[in-house]
């Protein structure tokens, strides 16, 4: 016959979901204050930026008006030439705009409206020491994004 009070052995569903919520919650606080969540932070608004590169030449290319993408310390935004702001960035902490190679020095990566590069070149990025490029073909406009092991 069998008893009414048999003795479990192991967890219930509830019980192990309750410690997998806890283990989830503090590894979050302890990646964070690693700073692994950072550096993926600073590396997805680099990826951003390249994504804002090909939107600005799209951009060009759809609306037959001219682009460019201006970059400063705090972030980055993509002007056309009637003056409209279609697309804006801010950089996370540990990544830095460092300054840019360009065709045309003193003029920043553009698109004509043919979207063609009006401007071409590589803009350089510091992320926790270690050095970034974004360059952009003078050809078609492909941008590359690439870690630069040269100083």
């Amino acid at each position: 016959m069998l008893s009414l009070r048999q003795k479990k052995n192991g967890y219930t569903l509830l019980e192990l979901l309750c410690v997998l919520g806890i283990v989830a919650i503090l590894s979050t606080l302890a990646l964070s204050n690693f700073g692994v969540l950072s550096k993926v932070e600073a590396q997805r608004s680099l990826e951003e930026v390249q994504h804002a590169v090909g939107t600005m030449r799209l951009y060009a290319i759809g609306n037959r008006e001219g682009t460019r993408l201006v970059c400063s310390q705090g972030g980055y935004e993509v002007i056309t030439d009637g003056g409209e702001i279609i697309a804006q960035g801010e950089f996370p902490k540990d990544l830095t705009f460092v300054g840019e190679e360009m065709a045309q020095v003193g003029s920043p990566l553009s698109f004509n409206p043919s979207g063609r590069p009006a401007n071409a070149g590589t803009l350089h990025f510091k992320l926790r020491g270690e050095n970034w490029s974004l360059s952009v073909s003078p050809v078609n406009g492909r941008s590359r994004l690439w870690r630069n092991d040269e100083s």
